[in-house]
């Protein structure tokens, strides 16, 4: 799961499906949703990220203060600069709030 260039998050996901232990799971989603704070742009990761905190019912401190300022960007949440932006960003934002509202 650590060392794998794509699909980490499904992994990490998996890893707690299978297990029932979600300890390395949200470390990993933290990761992931921290990294993109800073000037990391796969779009993918973080909407998959997202649907994994939402998917085992809670999120990390780290991961809800790095959402919050995802949340706050005065740009469109897309790696496309065309129609996709929009649709990429409502869906993005959405799901950032659904996860801002975990406990």
């Amino acid at each position: 799961m650590e060392n794998a260039e794509h699909g980490r998050v499904t992994a990490a996901v998996a890893l707690w499906a299978i297990t029932g232990d979600p300890g390395a799971t949200l470390a990993m989603l933290e990761q992931v949703v921290v990294r993109f704070t800073g000037d990391d742009d796969r779009y993918g990761d973080l909407a998959e990220a997202l649907r994994g905190f939402l998917r085992i019912g809670t999120v990390t401190p780290a991961a809800r203060r790095s959402l919050r300022l995802v949340g706050a960007r005065d740009l469109r949440l897309s790696a496309h600069r065309d129609y996709r932006a929009v649709l990429d960003d409502q869906e993005l934002r959405s799901a950032i709030a659904a996860v801002l509202a975990l406990p």
